[in-house]
């Protein structure tokens, strides 16, 4: 009997902890991106894109968005580098 409970209180947590990552979190991630956004804007930031409309950068004007997209690019291949160099050893 005892390990009927124990097996249903495992199923129990395991479908909740389903639940939250499939529906809870990408919730509560979407909020904080739109929030965020918001907050940007209200700042009087713009929205720029790049890669055809794949990558959003908020600036003010159009060379402050180069900018931040050209250091993203760079942080990214310098993040890439240090995996693969790592990965080699």
């Amino acid at each position: 009997m005892k390990t009927i409970n124990i097996i249903c209180y495992l199923a129990t947590l395991y479908l909740i902890s389903l639940f939250v990552r499939s529906v809870i979190i990408p919730k509560v991630r979407q909020w904080l991106y739109n929030y965020k956004e918001k907050q940007l804007l209200k700042k009087g930031n713009k929205k720029f894109y790049f890669e055809k409309n794949k990558v959003i950068v908020f600036a003010h004007t159009q060379e402050q968005a180069n900018a931040k997209y050209k250091q993203m690019k760079s942080n990214l291949k310098k993040r890439r580098n240090a995996i693969l160099e790592q990965n080699r050893k």
